[in-house]
């Protein structure tokens, strides 16, 4: 697949978007134009002996390729999507009309747009300061307004994923040329070229910003699987860090999978199936990269006891469907494997471990699971997909069929009768009941299955909603695992790497949440740092943590202190005297220090009771420390923090100092939002690890 596929999805639905090349997607020597509203059409050519596949067409220096289309006089943005394998000077886009050049190109490793016109004698330029990347993929484009005198001229220009850079000038006279014809990649560009696409008006900065994310992820992923094709399949995408992106269906009759992610390319995504015709079989794929895999392997996972036999388990939860409680059979499942002898074999069955109807009015459900199961779940919730069409089957009210083709709906009897000898033509009226046979019915809509987890038991499952913030998180940490792991994954949308020292360690000891979390034993190594550096500027942010400080010691419960330019400090700690603590300091040398506690005593020092503790800052740049929902001290300043290498960590400082003694839970670091203005109820569930709904 191509990284451009992302690209035309994302600016399909732009106003002004003439058409959009994909220069992977092509036959051998021509590429044809992606019209998005038949405004024009256009054809690239490039020479015989390219190289075409992959992400786009390789170029060695010595060919160009040919455009030909028609937009009239219309105003025009043309955006290049490159990845260049030298810096020398070249062209992308040369246009010559009536005497009058048009040039895009980059000089000396530097983006360049470029106007002459031999009528009048006028030359203007734009020159950007920031160099181009090698073997990265660059966007590259300018906008001209045709023939309107006066006016402002832009060059555009950013890397994959980053947010774009821009320039500006105005020209005596605006370009004017014809976009009947041009030569591309001209003069010595060696690389991909990867994609074009052309506009007839000046993008907004939010959508270029927007076209540059997108040319990071996967996009459209369509693999071939190994599962049954004769049976009905849901499942869910999981990211890197076990957080689900998304549901897919693979309807019977169906072998390739088809699902848009919006993960960065070169992130592991895991593919969960559950097969609703075999009575609860699981089965997952192994982390894979799409963009190089072949097909979807999917190994079954197995279900089972996975607590002692004098133990029980269980998981509640609440199933909504756009917001309003729903009538749905729910199943656990086992997210962990584990193999089964039986007779001398090992048998790769799944099984359920355990199923529940949630209750019409309310949506609860509870699920006792199977012999005290103590290991992750996924829970399951399941729309009724009714039976088979089968000629002349008596239906009693309240039984449902789905037809042979799935249109996302299922028929319900609301007459009893019996089905006709063929299949009818289904009517998707949801409101008035059709005859069928003798039975008379009404479509309903099918729900997809719904997907929550990997869960531990005894977690109240959130609804199907999640965190209007979710994309603002920059790290959330459950501390979730097995009795002396030393791991732990970032749930956020960019999973940072998380690191354990010497003296960290899960323990099932104590949590807030999900059976387990983080001890330090204020060691020389009780840390635990990661490699997100912190961005929050002058603005918003919030701070949490769970905290049950177990020594009187003045501890760091997340701390972020650049370690090239120590002057820029941000930490939410306990002092040893029990009070929670915030010291902040600008990156520029010199700045005072912002310092503030709340009264001391408030904070229980001998690890006999958890905390919710947070720092925020607001919009007016009010910073506000909170224990347990209560603002406990407020200071005000726009202090900036930021340096070059300052990622947080957890439990310290450089290691040797304010080393934490006693549990954290559930970590939340949210820049760019002030969650917390006025009172609250601290968190009675985990945090969400996805957006709403």
């Amino acid at each position: 697949m191509s990284l451009m596929q992302a690209t035309i999805t994302t600016v399909a639905h732009y106003p002004g978007l003439l058409c959009a090349f994909d220069f992977s997607q092509t036959d051998a020597q021509t590429l044809e134009a992606v019209s998005a509203n038949g405004a024009i059409s256009g054809i690239v050519t490039f020479p015989q002996g390219v190289t075409i596949g992959g992400d786009g067409v390789s170029l060695d220096g010595t060919q160009s390729a040919q455009f030909a289309g028609d937009s009239g006089d219309t105003p025009l943005t043309v955006l290049f999507i490159v990845t260049p394998t030298t810096a020398d000077t070249f062209e992308l886009y040369h246009n010559s009309y009536a005497s009058r050049d048009t040039i895009l190109s980059v000089e000396a490793g530097n983006p360049r747009f470029y106007y002459k016109s031999a009528y009048n004698n006028s030359e203007n330029t734009i020159n950007h300061t920031a160099a181009i990347s090698l073997d990265k993929v660059n966007l590259i484009g300018f906008h001209t307004k045709n023939r309107e005198a006066n006016d402002q001229y832009s060059l555009e220009f950013g890397l994959a994923g980053e947010t774009g850079n821009r320039e500006s000038a105005v020209f005596v006279r605006g370009p004017y040329h014809s976009y009947s014809s041009a030569t591309l990649f001209r003069s010595a560009f060696a690389g991909i070229a990867n994609g074009m696409l052309v506009f007839d008006r000046q993008l907004t900065e939010a959508q270029i910003d927007e076209i540059l994310y997108s040319l990071n992820i996967y996009g459209q992923i369509s693999l071939p699987t190994n599962l049954n094709p004769d049976r009905f399949q849901s499942g869910a995408v999981l990211t890197a860090g076990r957080t689900i992106e998304g549901n897919f269906e693979l309807a019977a009759g169906e072998s390739t999978l088809s699902h848009f992610s919006t993960s960065q390319k070169g992130t592991p995504l895991e593919f969960v199936a559950f097969d609703t015709d075999e009575g609860g079989s699981v089965y997952k794929t192994a982390p894979l990269d799409p963009s190089t895999a072949t097909e979807l392997d999917f190994q079954a996972i197995l279900g089972g006891a996975g607590g002692s036999s004098n133990q029980t388990s269980k998981v509640s939860g609440v199933v909504q469907i756009d917001g309003n409680p729903a009538e749905r059979t729910v199943r656990a499942f086992g997210y962990d494997p584990t193999a089964h002898q039986i007779d001398g074999e090992t048998l790769n069955l799944s099984k359920s471990l355990g199923h529940a109807t949630s209750d019409p009015e309310t949506g609860a459900y509870t699920i006792d699971l199977l012999a005290g199961y103590d290991k992750r779940i996924f829970v399951v919730a399941f729309d009724d997909y009714g039976a088979d069409f089968t000629p002349d089957k008596a239906l009693s009210v309240g039984d449902r069929v789905h037809p042979t083709t799935p249109n996302g709906h299922v028929w319900e009897c609301t007459g009893a009768g019996a089905l006709p000898s063929e299949e009818p033509t289904w009517i998707v009226d949801t409101e008035t009941a059709q005859l069928y046979g003798t039975a008379s019915m009404i479509a309903k809509p099918f729900y997809r299955p719904m997907v929550h987890g990997p869960v531990s038991p005894e977690v109240t499952l959130g609804t199907v909603n999640g965190d209007e913030y979710f994309n603002s998180v920059t790290l959330l940490t459950r501390f979730d695992g097995a009795d002396g792991a030393t791991e732990a994954t970032d749930l956020s949308n960019t999973p940072a790497t998380i690191t354990f020292g010497a003296g960290a360690v899960i323990k099932t000891d104590q949590s807030k949440f999900g059976g387990a979390s983080l001890y330090l034993d204020g060691s020389s190594n009780s840390y635990v740092r990661t490699n997100r550096v912190q961005n929050i500027g002058t603005g918003e942010f919030t701070l949490e943590a769970w905290i049950r400080p177990a020594a009187s010691n003045t501890m760091r419960i997340i701390s972020s202190q650049d370690l090239v330019n120590t002057q820029a400090v941000l930490t939410l700690r306990v002092n040893s005297d029990g009070a929670l603590a915030c010291f902040l300091r600008d990156k520029t040398s010199g700045a005072p220090t912002v310092y503030f506690f709340s009264a001391p005593g408030l904070v229980a020092m001998d690890g006999s009771k958890w905390h919710h503790a947070a720092l925020t800052r607001d919009q007016s740049s009010k910073l506000t420390l909170w224990l347990d929902g209560t603002a406990v001290a407020t200071q005000t300043s726009n202090a900036n923090p930021t340096g070059n290498s300052n990622a947080y960590d957890i439990g310290h400082f450089d290691i040797s100092q304010e080393r934490w003694t006693g549990h954290i839970d559930e970590v939340r670091i949210t820049e760019g939002v002030c969650r917390y203005t006025e009172a609250f109820t601290p968190p009675t569930q985990p945090f969400p690890n996805q957006g709403q709904a």
